[in-house]
This record gives C-alpha cells, sequence and structure tokens, in this order.
C-alpha cells in the first residue's frame, strides 16, 4: 500500500503529455494540475481549442511557426546526433508529417504548429518511446505513460475483448490497449492530426526496399561486419549521451547478447567499464543467472554491481509496477528491473543511461530455431509422425516430456495449418495454460487472438519463410512489449534504457541476411553473435548453455505458499474463470495464474482507482 500513497507524479517521474482541448479550464487547471501536479505549456487557438504540452523526459525546440518534441535517440543516417532543433532546421519534422527516412535510431518524433491545431508523430523501428492517445472529436490527449492517459481521462472502461489476449500473451500487442476508446501508436505508424481529423498510416516496416541480403553466409567476416555495425550504433548513442554530460552503464546478464554489447563498451575505454544486474536473494532458479553475470564481468573486465532485493519485496515490486505501467505487468522479471532501477538511482545517481541487449535474440536466433528445424527434418522421413506419437503416449506416465513429443506429432500432422494451437507460430512467447485458456474464452476467441498476432507479421514483413516468420510474430509482440514496460519502469526512477539491437541500423544489417544465415547454423543458434565472442577470444560466453533470465520455479513457490501467496488469496475470481479451475490455479500455481493476479491488480489499483 506504499505506492499508493505516493502522488502519481511521483510514481511516474519523468512522463510527456501533450494534447488539444476544448475545456481547458476543467483539463489544465483540476486534471493536470491536481491529479499529475503539473503546469503544461500552452498555445491558444481560439475556437479551435488550447494546445497544451508537458514533458519530463523529452527535448523541445521551437521556432515562431513550430514546435518539435523529441522522445529517444535520433541520428542523420552517417550517425551523426540531431537535436530537436535540427529536426525542425532541416525539415524533417514538420506539423505536415515527419521525414522517416531522413533519421535513424530509436525515438518518437512529434512536431505541433502554432498558428494551427495540428500536428505530426512518428514512432520509428522499434521505438521504446510511447504514444499512447484517446480522441474524440475536436479534442486529443497523448502521452508516453498510459497510466499518465487514464489518469487524465475523466472516466475509462475495460475493453473486454482484450481479456482473451492479456491471457495467452500477458499483454495486449499492436495498437490495442486494455481500455475502450484508448489507442496506440505502433512503430513505424504515422500520426497526423488537424482540428479533430485524425489519419494513422504505415511509412515504415520490415521489408528495407532498399537492402538486398547482401550477406549469404554467418561466418568470422559476416560476423564482424554486424559488429561493425554495432560498434558504431553504439558508439553514436555513447557520443549523444556524453555530450550532454551524462554517464552510460551496461546491464550484463552474463548471457552473449550483452556480452557482445559490452565488448562494444570496453572498445571504447581504457578504464573498466561499469556494469550491473539485479540478484534476487534466496531464489534458487535464479542463481545461475547471476553466476553468469558475475563469470562475464570476470571475463569482460567490468566493474560489476549486484542489486539484491530479498522475495519479501517482490509483492510490492509488482503492485508498484502495475501501478506505474497502468497496465498488467508482463513478466515475472520486470518488477525486478524496477528494484534494480530504484538501486540504482540511490546508489549510482552518476550514471542515468543504461545500454540493454533486449531484442537480440529476435534479431539473431530465438531457441526455438532448431526445434524447428529439427521437426523439418523429421517430416521428411517416412513413419516420423506416428513414431513420435507412439513414443508420446508410452513415455506419458513417466515423463512430461511426453507432451513434446506428442505436439510434434500433431504438428507433423498438420504442418501446413497456421490455426493449429501447437503450431510454433502459435505457440512462440506464449505463456499461458492452453487448455484452461480455451476453457474460459473458447476456441473461436483463441483463433482470433493468434490470428491478429500473426497479422502484425503479414503487415510488417509477410515473408514466406516460416522460421523468420516465426521470429518477427515474436519481435513485434513480447519481446517489444518487455522493452517497453522495462523503459517505463527504469523512467519511473529518473532512469533511461538504451537499445542498440532496437535501432533501425542494427535492424536494418540482420536482414542483410537470409534467415537460414542469420538465425541458426547447424543447430547453433546465435551463429553471428557467437562468432564476434569466439573471434575476441570469449569462447567460455559463446558456448556455454543459455540461461532462461527468469525465476519461473521460484515464482510459483511464492505464489502457492511464499510471499505471493496473501494476494493471490485475494484475486477475486472473475466470471469466465470455473471455481474448480481457480482452485486448481491456487493449489498448483502457473504462468494463467501470473496472468490472473497481475490482471486482478490492474483492476483494483489502475481501472478502480
Amino acid at each position: 500500500m506504499q505506492a499508493m500513497q505516493r502522488s502519481i507524479k511521483e510514481q511516474l517521474g519523468a512522463f510527456t503529455v501533450f494534447g488539444f482541448t476544448q475545456e481547458p479550464e476543467d483539463l489544465l487547471k483540476r486534471r493536470l494540475s491536481d491529479r499529475l501536479g503539473i503546469v503544461p505549456r500552452t498555445i491558444d487557438f481560439g475556437n479551435a481549442g488550447r494546445f497544451f504540452l508537458h514533458t519530463g523526459d523529452g527535448e523541445v525546440a521551437e521556432t515562431e511557426l513550430a514546435l518539435a518534441l523529441k522522445l529517444g535517440f535520433v541520428r542523420s543516417p552517417a550517425k551523426s546526433p540531431l537535436s530537436a532543433r535540427q529536426l525542425l532546421e532541416h525539415k524533417i519534422a514538420t506539423p505536415e508529417g515527419i521525414d522517416a527516412d531522413a533519421w535513424r535510431g530509436n525515438a518518437l518524433v512529434a512536431c505541433f504548429s502554432k498558428t494551427e491545431a495540428r500536428f505530426a508523430a512518428y514512432k520509428n523501428l522499434l521505438s521504446v518511446s510511447q504514444l499512447y492517445y484517446w480522441a474524440s472529436g475536436s479534442e486529443l490527449i497523448g502521452s508516453d505513460n498510459l497510466r499518465c492517459l487514464v489518469e487524465v481521462l475523466e472516466r475509462v472502461e475495460l475493453n473486454e475483448e482484450m481479456l482473451p489476449y492479456h491471457f495467452m500473451f500477458r499483454h495486449v500487442p499492436g495498437t490495442l490497449t486494455y481500455f475502450r476508446n484508448v489507442q496506440r501508436l505502433f512503430p513505424g505508424q504515422l500520426l497526423t492530426w488537424r482540428e479533430g481529423n485524425l489519419e494513422v498510416r504505415h511509412v515504415q516496416d520490415l521489408r528495407f526496399p532498399d537492402l538486398e541480403r547482401v550477406h549469404q553466409r554467418a561466418d568470422s567476416q559476416s560476423a564482424m561486419a554486424v559488429y561493425q555495425e554495432l560498434k558504431d550504433v553504439v558508439g553514436a548513442y555513447i557520443d549523444d549521451i556524453e555530450s550532454s554530460g551524462n554517464c552510460v552503464g551496461n546491464l550484463l546478464s552474463g548471457g552473449v547478447d550483452s556480452s557482445v554489447l559490452q565488448l562494444t563498451i570496453n572498445e571504447r575505454r581504457s578504464t573498466p567499464a561499469r556494469s550491473f544486474s539485479f540478484a534476487p536473494v534466496r531464489t534458487p532458479s535464479f542463481d545461475f543467472e547471476i553466476e553468469y553475470a558475475r563469470q562475464a564481468s570476470k571475463l569482460l573486465n567490468t566493474q560489476h554491481t549486484f542489486a539484491n532485493f530479498a522475495p519479501e519485496d517482490y509483492p510490492d515490486l509488482v503492485a508498484r509496477s502495475v501501478e506505474i505501467l497502468g497496465q498488467p505487468v508482463l513478466s515475472d522479471v520486470e518488477p525486478c528491473k524496477l528494484a534494480l532501477a530504484a538501486f540504482l538511482t540511490a546508489q549510482v545517481g552518476d550514471v542515468r543511461f543504461f545500454l540493454v541487449a533486449q531484442g537480440a535474440d529476435t534479431l539473431f536466433g530465438l531457441d526455438i530455431a532448431p526445434k524447428i528445424k529439427v521437426l523439418r527434418c523429421l517430416g521428411k522421413v517416412p513413419g516420423s509422425r506416428l513414431a513420435l506419437a507412439t513414443a508420446g503416449r508410452l513415455l506419458r506416465p513417466f515423463t512430461k516430456k511426453s507432451q513434446t513429443l506428442l505436439k510434434g506429432a500433431e504438428i507433423l500432422s498438420s504442418s501446413n495449418d497456421p490455426y493449429l494451437f501447437v503450431a510454433p507460430i502459435n505457440t512462440i512467447a506464449v505463456y499461458s495454460n492452453l487448455d484452461m485458456a480455451r476453457r474460459s474464452f473458447g476456441d473461436a476467441a483463441i483463433s482470433r487472438v493468434l490470428e491478429y498476432r500473426r497479422s502484425l507479421e503479414t503487415e510488417y514483413l509477410n515473408t514466406t519463410h516460416y522460421v523468420e516468420k516465426v521470429h518477427v510474430v515474436d519481435l513485434l509482440s513480447d519481446s517489444y512489449e518487455i522493452i517497453v514496460q522495462s523503459g517505463q519502469l527504469f523512467l519511473a526512477h529518473g532512469k533511461e534504457q538504451v537499445y542498440p539491437f532496437m535501432d533501425d541500423d542494427i535492424i536494418r544489417i540482420s536482414f542483410a541476411f537470409p534467415p537460414e544465415a542469420r538465425f541458426i547454423k547447424g543447430l547453433r543458434t546465435k551463429p553471428l553473435l557467437k562468432s564476434i565472442l569466439e573471434q575476441r577470444r570469449l569462447s567460455a560466453i559463446a558456448r556455454r548453455p543459455k540461461g532462461g533470465s527468469v525465476f519461473t520455479d521460484d515464482l510459483y513457490t511464492w505464489m502457492r505458499v511464499g510471499p505471493l501467496h496473501e494476494m493471490v488469496r485475494d484475486i477475486d475470481r472473475p466470471g469466465f474463470l470455473s471455481r474448480a479451475d481457480f482452485e486448481r490455479l491456487v493449489e498448483t500455481p502457473d504462468h494463467f495464474l501470473w496472468s490472473l493476479l497481475t490482471f486482478d491488480l490492474f483492476q483494483k489499483r489502475v481501472l478502480r482507482r
């Protein structure tokens, strides 16, 4: 309950809110001032209404005619940083539109007219900075934080159509949100607004017509081309950050991705770099991850700091995360990042920006890639489906791995059916009890939400390569949402995360490789990133087994008998869930119970505020 005693502004930290209103007295004085504790900049357009803007995390520049807002990092294609003023001066940002081809980076850019009620906003691929918005007639309110937006609105309602999305994916993907009449601008989309006329259209996707598959193989030479591009991008970020008088750290988990990122930082420094990670104590299933970070820090010669927290701290971290985000927290790891951000604010005041390697998996190879490859090979063997099904049935009484064999047999029997629930394109990043989800919402609803998520891949790429299709589905859903939530939790403590692997140029060079070279070599994932480490004599990191970066076993224990048990007992059972299913979940927790817990907290602490 401690978080509820803090003001919304204290909970959210830095945020941006802007819009146009016909009722300035009510919105500006009562809602923005009283609820958010801010006094925004305003421009009066007479009968067209009044424009308002407040930003605590963006850069603003203006001329006599327009005002530009930059959230994130923007640079020229030649990798020179671009300020908000330069975006205006070079007419990259105008109230009529944003020139998406004139810049790179990871940012949301908006430009507002000072002479008429008009603006344009654009999110590039894959911008961490968000734009949630509500529009009605000649009024519009937008914010980079969903909680900030819903706090300002007079009335918010749950969009119940989003329930199957939440319980399948732990989030709602694409332009959707948990609230009726609240939308989100998705990466690559341009929003234009003029006196109540709103239009959203796609101006950038993953097709890159100017880019050919220039690297046909994943070898030492092509791996170094990726590394050089990554070094250039990271260098551009660091130059931009340090030119403003700030310092940079790295969130080093010890895995392949964050280790490659640390290498790029080390090559710019003559003294040991600083790295950080969170470390829950008395959490056995996470011990290997802590040890990975410790070993990587030693090999990479960093000054590493662990942010410790106890299991007893976790319930409050979960509740605070939901309140800050204004929606259910996605995974069990995100509240840990809030603990890390709080620690960094208290103990590492001189570092504001932290590089994060999230997203590299979806660009360079997920663990599902070799599984798909093996299944494709088995599909060419006569009788393989029957053999898998028989082995699965025989082993069912003895091991849970029998389910994997049975699913494999089902996939082989319907390999071209996109509606097959157990197909990799549907199961990727699905953390749910599928049987319980089907009982709760029905097969038609589950098919609908899976089809919507697949449609994101169709809209952004529509590749004919199945493994690439699976990776893009993950990139545009689970992986992206983790980045968004983590970034906002850091902002709540005045810290910012930077994602080089989600940068325009890194996304582009990854697509310069054909899928069969980018994702897997033999049965080895991430061949390009692992080659970089091996060429830098870091085979010990490249060749060790991948960690999960989660503590699922402990989470289930905490929900059953540990620090989360009281929260679980307080859950209001929803009408779509039978009492028998609910009681089974409480006795034997799984991911469905986690989604139920976070949704219950969302209803009580945000929706019913």
